[in-house]
């Protein structure tokens, strides 16, 4: 929530890998999902980034994506209607309306 979105989906990256089984998993995946969301929103409001458009649709596509394997995973995760909401508001971002 720093704003160190990349710091902080390498530090998941690195807790799945070590712990595939964990009980937090679902928690960690959130993380990244709404990693890849907050990143990619931060860069649809900063005008001095280059090749803005490509790479805010990169990031809003992972969020979907990450958002999706959670919910696909983990149906009844404490915080399934907040990934349902990121997942809709990532998909609207990126014009995909019928599928919100």
């Amino acid at each position: 929530m720093a704003g160190q979105y990349r710091e902080s989906d390498e530090v998941c990256q690195r807790f799945l890998q070590a712990w595939p089984k964990s009980t937090l998993l679902p928690a960690i995946m959130f993380r990244q999902a709404e990693n890849a969301y907050l990143a990619a929103t931060a860069l649809a409001v900063a005008p001095e980034a280059a090749n803005r458009r490509d790479e805010v649709n990169r990031l809003f596509g992972g969020a979907v994506a990450h958002y999706a394997k959670l919910l696909k995973q983990f149906p009844d995760f404490p915080h399934a209607s907040l990934a349902r909401q990121g997942m809709a508001m990532a998909l609207y971002r990126l014009g995909r309306y019928a599928e919100t």
